[in-house]
């Protein structure tokens, strides 16, 4: 009889054990889900930033060549900087705060200089299409 009762002791011992490892196990999973996401978020993020930059420099090398200070290589690198700081706070990488100060000037120059309200009648379509909505709506476009 006493060991009966040590048998079904040991069973139960063992039965929250195998729960509690199971738990265990499953919040190791999902945090580990967490970081993967967050190791791809940070690769897309680099590998944007990557292209950005060299995008940006051949613009600005091509306004430092530009007869009569054509502005629209200037533009076109302006609001692709923008752009990649949009996919940044779309993958949680900024914060409201960041994101606010660099989408402030935008909203200011296309309400201040017919210049880039021009460039950005004329080019916005070439821009990400949920940026363009974000400008749009920043700057009273929409």
């Amino acid at each position: 009889m006493k060991l009966d009762k040590l048998a079904a002791i040991a069973e139960i011992v063992s039965s929250l054990a195998i729960v509690v490892t199971l738990a265990f196990l499953t919040m190791q999973t999902r945090e580990m889900a967490l970081q993967t996401a967050q190791t791809n978020s940070a690769l897309i993020a680099n590998s944007r930033a990557t292209t950005m930059t060299a995008d940006v420099n051949l613009m600005l090398a091509a306004y430092a060549r530009a007869p009569n200070g054509n502005r629209t290589n200037f533009f076109t690198a302006f609001f692709r900087i923008r752009e990649f700081a949009w996919f940044q706070y779309q993958n949680g990488i900024l914060d409201q705060a960041a994101w606010q100060s660099y989408i402030n000037p935008v909203s200011d120059m296309l309400n201040t200089a017919p210049d880039a309200r021009s460039w950005w009648e004329d080019s916005s379509h070439t821009l990400d299409p949920g940026f363009v909505a974000a400008v749009n709506q920043a700057a009273g476009r929409e």
